[in-house]
């Protein structure tokens, strides 16, 4: 059974975090979920040529379950 995650990524360099925010069944409601909470989101990531600096930003992953 496949469900879809949504985590947190966190940059506090040279730190990066993930962190499990909410499971769901549909890849559709995951992605909602994700796209406003990185709409609503105080302190989106900030990158270089290098890669992520700081702040922070929400994906969706695909998870099998057992």
């Amino acid at each position: 059974m496949k469900v879809y995650a949504v985590f947190k990524q966190m940059m506090l360099m040279p730190y990066l975090t993930e962190v499990l925010v909410n499971l769901y069944q549909s890849k559709d409601d995951a992605d909602d979920s994700a796209h406003l909470l990185n709409e609503d989101n105080t302190d989106p990531m900030e990158e270089d040529g290098y890669g992520p600096l700081s702040g922070s930003r929400y994906f969706v992953a695909e998870i099998e379950v057992k």
